[in-house]
């Protein structure tokens, strides 16, 4: 974009000025609402704005609008900057829009014209902005609207390099070709989209494997001299090759011989790059060669076909292990863990096993320490696995907290699937419960104490009462003991409960019936492992999920699961569409499309808090500031029951706070507000007059949009 000079808004930097200097967060509110209202009285006022002045009063509500507060004014002035001629005024509005106007708003159809306009104009900057937003917005309004344009200015020969790179951000069926294009933008960001798409779509463009070889071989092989203009410290096109590799990574290994060969040559030329003095002693030189050499690594691991690069890869961040920068380090160990899993280099892995250890004891940082129990968890086997094991129980008496529970299930694994001894395998699994005490859990010592037997011994006295009648009674009594009606464990108590009004009631044929030996459950996967599975969950695309039916046939019926997740404060309930086409009883075609309000509102997002008197009313003290208290007086809708309100603030789901208001009669209630972005602090009081039939309710939250929103929700309910 081309540098504007002399274009400075003195009253945005002094208006940005007096509120980085405001002392609490009420003199900048204040300071906000003096800005608001001169900005509204200059909009409304009789004098015409020039497009100066427009541009610095729309900047200044984007400004108050990314500082937390709601914008409901100005929106026209934005969209009038987009036919302006000048740079800097169509950029804000470009911006202010992108921003703030929502996918329904009134003014869509005005921005959507005035965007064509700019796409069609003769100034490439324009074109430029007009894309941008168009990739920023995103909509289905816009894809329908310009689906026809933009492929001519990608694919056009007289568009120019930077336009067709923002053109590549939104069109996605043309732009494998542009791997071989000579600008470094439009290359860079042809090769971020299609490694976007091809996670989800890999057949679709499959073609671009033979391209980014191709590519990746011009840039690193040193008989060509591709893209050798741009080079960041002497490392060429760092950032074009890492996109490049991680493309190539979404694609098992070429089958075509040529390009096989070709990519194993890159991939050899980047290692032994790696191993060459380096060219300039500056943290950006050797940044940018070791991600290039991290995802070249990453590359070899995700092949696994080739057993000279994986052992040369291992052997490349064996040497890392020692180096003093924190992050190397860790991903070395990271990869590494990779590398233990395949055949080819489990063996190479193997032998840092003494640095590896050196790690886990001395590293400072506890992520290190995380991947150093990783590793060594990942490179166990039978020839190893006593000294891991021990390594790893030495380690855990001053392990960190946060590594504890983790660490105990990865030990308890390892002695179960290499114990060659009994003796050893117990040994290790009462060390690891006198070690980490509560960090062990049931599913590790249930597998030495076998706490099952004890859970069976109810069924073993049952049988006897069934099988010899004259001793029913003595059994009846062992049930009817203390120990067992009123023992601690549930499920004890349950099955002594059960059996013992079975032994009254139930027929001696009803009793043979139910106490007949069930098979054995065949257990598919270690508990243990399962355990560790749920500790670190697979990262995963949330497009991954299985779509339902395209066709559904009569009388047939199809769930759809709907996750929904608090983005922001909202009060209007959300809008599901409900739209599908269908066959008319008489045989003619049909369409459905309905709106329908979902039930969801905001206490839906809420967490229940516990908290004590003294810390309740420090906290209700410290949200004291006007905007965060919303306030109502109402008119009971029901006659005032006690326990009629404690059933609806519970269900609410805030937590009803017990003997903390002075007053027996009111109600006070804590909770968290999850949102994708911030946990919201909210505390409630209500406080109720018997006698006028009125309730008083107050809620204060650290947003004052909390506060208003579902104190309106709870007014309702009373």
């Amino acid at each position: 974009m081309p540098a504007v000079k002399g274009d400075g808004m003195r009253g945005l930097a002094v208006f940005i000025s007096d509120i980085r200097n405001c002392k609490s967060k009420e003199a900048e509110l204040k300071r906000i609402n003096k800005e608001l209202a001169n900005i509204r009285s200059k909009f409304k006022g009789d004098k015409t704005l020039d497009g100066y002045q427009k541009k610095k009063y729309v900047c200044k509500l984007l400004f108050i609008f990314l500082l937390g507060n709601d914008i409901d004014f100005g929106h026209m002035e934005a969209v009038n900057l987009l036919s302006s001629n000048k740079y800097t005024e169509k950029q804000i509005g470009y911006l202010f829009i992108s921003v703030l106007i929502e996918q329904n708003s009134d003014l869509m159809k005005l921005i959507v014209q005035a965007i064509r306009n700019d796409l069609t104009s003769r100034n490439p900057v324009h074109v430029n902005l007009a894309l941008q937003c168009i990739s920023n917005i995103g909509s289905r309004d816009m894809a329908e609207a310009f689906a026809q344009d933009l492929p001519k200015l990608l694919v056009s020969g007289d568009t120019i390099d930077f336009v067709k790179q923002s053109a590549a951000l939104y069109h996605a069926s043309r732009i494998v070709h542009l791997l071989n294009d000579s600008h470094m933008g439009v290359v860079t960001s042809a090769a971020s989209l299609i490694e976007a798409l091809s996670k989800r779509w890999p057949e679709d463009y499959r073609g671009c494997v033979s391209l980014a070889i191709s590519r990746l071989s011009r840039i690193v092989t040193s008989t060509y001299t591709d893209l050798q203009d741009y080079t960041y410290y002497f490392v060429p096109a760092p950032w074009l090759c890492v996109k490049l590799l991680r493309l190539l990574q979404n694609y098992p290994p070429p089958e075509d011989p040529s390009n096989k060969a070709r990519l194993l040559e890159c991939l050899e030329g980047i290692l032994n790059k790696a191993q060459d003095a380096p060219k300039s002693k500056k943290v950006q030189h050797s940044n940018a060669k070791n991600a290039v050499l991290f995802e070249a690594i990453a590359l070899i691991i995700h092949m696994d076909s080739e057993p000279n690069l994986l052992v040369r890869a291992c052997n490349q961040l064996g040497a890392f292990l020692t180096h003093r920068e924190t992050n190397l380090r860790y991903l070395a160990l990271e990869s590494m863990c990779l590398l233990a899993t395949s055949e080819f280099s489990h063996e190479a892995v193997k032998k840092h096993q003494e640095t590896i250890i050196t790690s886990l004891k001395t590293e400072r940082d506890v992520s290190v320490r995380q991947r150093a129990v990783d590793l060594l968890y990942a490179m166990c086997d039978r020839t190893n696995a006593g000294d891991i094991v021990q390594e790893m129980l030495a380690y855990l008496e001053t392990a960190d907290y946060s590594i504890r529970e983790e660490m105990v299930l990865k030990v308890a694994i390892l002695a179960e699937k290499y114990a060659t001894d009994y003796t050893w395998y117990v040994d290790v699994i009462l060390k690891l419960i006198r070690i980490a005490g509560d960090y062990v859990s049931e599913e590790v010592w249930y597998r030495v104490i076998q706490h099952q037997h004890t859970l069976s011994a109810p069924h073993h006295l049952r049988q006897p009462c069934n099988l010899f009648p004259e001793i029913k009674h003595v059994i009846q009594e062992v049930f009817r003991t203390d120990h067992n009606l009123r023992n601690p464990d549930a499920e004890l108590q349950q099955r002594a409960v059960e059996y013992l009004q079975m032994s009254r009631v139930a027929s001696p044929d009803v009793l043979a019936t139910i106490l007949e030996e069930m098979p054995p459950f065949a257990e598919k996967e270690s508990s243990l492992l399962a355990k560790l599975k749920k500790h670190k969950p697979q990262v995963e695309e949330l497009e991954t999920a299985k779509p339902i039916d395209a066709s559904v046939g009569p009388m047939a019926q199809v769930q759809q699961l709907i996750n929904f997740v608090c983005v922001q404060e909202f009060n209007r309930m959300p809008i599901l569409q409900i739209s599908f086409n269908y066959t008319q009883t008489a045989g003619g075609a049909a369409r459905f499309d309905k709106f329908f309000y979902l039930p969801i509102f905001i206490n839906k997002f809420f967490e229940p808090t516990d908290m004590t008197s003294e810390t309740f009313f420090a906290r209700w003290k410290a949200l004291g500031i006007p905007s965060q208290e919303s306030q109502k007086i109402f008119t009971a809708k029901h006659p005032i029951d006690t326990a009629a309100v404690n059933a609806k603030l519970t269900g609410v789901g805030a937590k009803l706070l017990v003997d903390v208001d002075p007053n027996p009669d009111n109600f006070v209630c804590a909770g968290i507000i999850h949102t994708q972005t911030q946990q919201i602090g909210t505390l409630i009081r209500l406080e109720p007059n018997k006698q006028a039939k009125k309730y008083r309710l107050t809620v204060r939250s650290s947003k004052d949009t909390v506060s208003r929103y579902l104190c309106d929700v709870l007014a309702e309910l009373f």
